[in-house]
């Protein structure tokens, strides 16, 4: 059986929140925000509604409402599946992704959906970036790092090596920049055509990507190629361990400025796998407060399988 969820906005949010049909739960947080924008079908995997969830993940869409309800989530590789009927936000970063409650279901689902014939082998190791770790809050940051700890104490996970990703700023920056621009492009016209339509939020953002000209969206591009390049040194046969999200769910009675600086942190972070279009998964192995977040696991392009694979491996032994 099938059924359709809610998202939000032109899934141009990471809130979860739609102004027009209510925002979904999130069940492990009551009165917290789901994540979004693939809010509803997470809400409907974690209230038992549904088996899994289908979403996109244009910035972070499957990984926050992931991390913020305490589900496994898989952002698969760009263009590893097909985008056919997508209704698109930036095709440049736009994924097919599934949540589930467990990663048994989540591996048969990747194994399932995925072409076998394009996947790669596993990564043999491990990398965290500081600047990654550091993006996040504090108790974000400690439960990470004593998660690692337990994983390294049971012999699961080898040492890893400390890499550099780069400015998360510039490259939080630059994302945004060539999202925007290709959100306007994509629904630009019917924004135009239909004023006073949108949410408060989506239609700030969609304002501000109205003001991006040519040139800086241009100049954005050549800083992500360049930011690409490096990345892709940094995940040879590596995967990248990170927090899913800045923080756990903030309240839905939250002010802007609170929800809006955890989702910059938030896009900082999760921005990398769209950059380059490596698959990305959310397990649900940390807590703060009570709350759960998503630790994040980004391998190498086609690497998809793999990942679920290694995320199940360490939430198994812990």
């Amino acid at each position: 059986m099938r059924g359709i969820a809610r998202t939000d906005e032109f899934a141009y949010s990471l809130a979860g929140v739609n102004e027009h049909y209510g925002t979904p739960p999130n069940p492990r947080v009551p009165g917290g925000l789901p994540g979004g924008s693939s809010s509803g079908p997470a809400a409907a995997v974690a209230l038992g509604h549904a088996s899994i969830g289908l979403a996109t993940d244009t910035a972070g869409s499957i990984r926050v409402p992931a991390s913020y309800q305490g589900l496994w989530g898989l952002r698969s590789t760009h263009d590893g599946v097909s985008r056919d009927g997508l209704l698109a936000l930036a095709p440049s970063f736009d994924t097919v992704g599934w949540l589930t409650r467990t990663p048994e279901l989540l591996r048969l689902v990747a194994e399932t959906c995925l072409a076998s014939g394009a996947q790669v082998a596993a990564p043999t190791e491990y990398a965290v970036a500081v600047s990654l770790v550091f993006g996040a809050d504090e108790g974000v940051q400690a439960s990470f790092v004593d998660t690692l700890d337990r994983l390294q104490s049971v012999g699961v996970l080898p040492e890893p090596h400390i890499v550099d990703v780069g400015d998360l700023t510039a490259l939080s920056a630059a994302f945004r920049m060539v999202q925007a621009a290709e959100a306007w492009r994509e629904h630009g016209g019917w924004v135009s055509d239909n004023p006073g339509a949108l949410g408060v939020d989506v239609a700030r953002r969609f304002a501000w990507a109205r003001q991006v000209g040519e040139y800086e969206e241009a100049d954005a591009r050549g800083r992500l190629e360049e930011a690409r390049d490096r990345l892709n040194v940094v995940l040879d046969g590596r995967i990248l361990l990170l927090p899913s999200t800045s923080s756990a769910a903030p309240n839905r009675d939250a002010g802007t400025r609170a929800v809006d600086a955890a989702r910059t942190a938030t896009v900082s972070m999760t921005c990398l796998a769209a950059i380059g279009g490596y698959p990305a998964v959310s397990a649900p192995m940390l807590t703060v407060g009570g709350r759960p977040v998503g630790l994040g696991l980004v391998g190498p392009r086609f690497s998809d399988a793999a990942i679920v694979a290694a995320a199940a491996d360490l939430s198994a032994a812990v």
